[in-house]
């Protein structure tokens, strides 16, 4: 009826090159159709180049669907070599969702890694896939029928310096070791000399490998020096040990006390068996001032994740805290042997550069 009365209308048209368009217009209302809309990118993230990272401590959350932001774009990356697992749960676990798609892993040369069909009311989707250290992996969200929310979580696990032996290799060190030269110093080694495995390499033994009795080798020294005592036994009548020395017997005296009171050692100390020992929690044994400096800068939706250039190698624990030189405080959440993550938020890219100074307070003790 709508169409017949539009119809009738058209002689007040006054040009065909208007009619034409408005009558096929009206013949697609008439059918329960709709003005077609194009694609839209409500989120900004609808291009590879606008990904947003996808951080090991946060689960982003989103949404795609068929009739506006069709695609979302991810990236992942680690500052060491390891194994990720990508998990996406889409919809609601337990209601399910109506949304048909796709999601893909790609690497930084469009390369297709894995592909999975999201398929209706299938929630959990995970993909495991090793990655090289500082190199950018993206992962692509698509609607093609249907939305639905969707959140992704990401992990990054060592990967075994030793996994890509060959059959029949060796690993020595972290790595991989023909078997040619897997046995050090190629087993043998000339007289007055012996294998250093780190080096694979012959050495000479210091003091020729053997002193005369009452004697112990300096290797230090390279040569054989008066054996320390041990006890009052191993000295002469009149003499007692003290320091590995035997020296005369004398009145003994009683070493003074450093302390009595906490007052009477320094800040951050307290006074433990006469002895001023650092005042650190039963769970942080040390704590150690470590200056380092930031490497790299990634924007995260509320604030930043820095790169840090010290990690366990120079006592720092995950959890431990610090401060930048421009007075912004965080916490690091992942370390590496020498290299630490850590997130700051509310703070803009812009406001932190690479180069610039960190503090962290490591609790790791080093031997």
């Amino acid at each position: 009826m709508v169409l017949k009365e539009e119809l009738l209308r058209f002689p007040m048209l006054t040009t065909l090159r208007v009619a034409v368009p408005y009558i096929a217009f009206m013949l697609l209302v008439s059918a329960g159709g709709c003005i077609p809309q194009g694609p839209c990118d409500a989120d900004g993230n609808g291009e590879y180049n606008k990904a947003m990272l996808a951080s090991p401590t946060i689960v982003v959350k989103d949404e795609v669907g068929e009739r506006c932001d069709t695609v979302d774009w991810r990236y992942i990356r680690n500052f060491e070599d390891a194994n990720a697992t990508i998990t996406v749960r889409i919809g609601d676990p337990f209601k399910g969702h109506k949304m048909k798609g796709m999601v893909s892993i790609y690497d930084i040369d469009a390369r297709l890694l894995q592909q999975s069909e999201i398929r209706q009311n299938e929630s959990r989707y995970e993909f495991r896939q090793p990655i090289e250290a500082n190199k950018y992996y993206y992962i692509k969200m698509e609607a093609t029928e249907g939305k639905a929310s969707y959140n992704v979580e990401t992990r990054f696990d060592p990967v075994d310096p030793c996994a890509k032996c060959p059959e029949g290799w060796s690993c020595v060190e972290g790595k991989c070791v023909e078997p040619a030269a897997a046995a050090p110093c190629g087993g043998a080694c000339p007289t007055g000399s012996e294998c250093d495995p780190v080096q694979n390499r012959c050495v000479p033994i210091p003091c020729g490998g053997e002193c005369p009795e009452g004697y112990i080798c300096s290797e230090r020294l390279n040569k054989c020096v008066k054996e320390p005592c041990r006890s009052d036994g191993d000295c002469a009548r009149g003499r007692i040990c003290k320091k590995g020395r035997c020296i005369k017997e004398g009145p003994v005296e009683q070493p003074k006390p450093e302390c009595t009171t906490d007052d009477q050692c320094g800040e951050g100390k307290k006074c433990v068996s006469e002895k001023c020992v650092e005042d650190a929690p039963p769970d942080t044994p040390c704590k150690n001032k470590v200056t380092g400096r930031v490497t790299a800068v990634q924007p995260l939706p509320n604030g930043v994740e820095i790169t840090i250039d010290i990690g366990s190698g120079r006592g720092i624990n995950k959890g431990d805290s610090g401060t930048v030189s421009t007075g912004h405080s965080f916490k690091v959440y992942q370390v590496g042997g020498s290299r630490s993550l850590a997130r700051i938020n509310n703070v803009k890219k812009d406001e932190l550069r690479t180069g610039t100074t960190v503090t962290i307070i490591a609790t790791k003790c080093l031997d």
